[in-house]
């Protein structure tokens, strides 16, 4: 019995020592792709990550006609 609860504590030990050595590690965001995408950098590489279950717009390019009549439109308001 003696043996079996040294086992045990070193097989505790030991998986505490390996979770607190993995939860040093970092990420960093190096950008926002769109609402739900994001470029990382982890473990000196650099991976993009999709959000699953977020429902955000999608990158969009923006009609320049459309915006200049909408400044226009506000001008005119204020």
């Amino acid at each position: 019995m003696k043996q079996f609860l040294k086992i045990l504590s070193f097989i505790f030990i030991l998986a505490f020592l390996s979770s607190s050595l993995h939860a040093q590690q970092t990420t960093t965001v190096i950008r926002v792709v769109d609402g739900d995408t994001l470029k990382i950098r982890y473990w000196e590489k650099d991976e993009s990550i999709r959000l699953i279950g977020i429902e955000a717009p999608e990158d969009i390019t923006v009609n320049r006609e459309e915006v200049s009549s909408l400044v226009e439109a506000i001008d005119k308001i204020c």
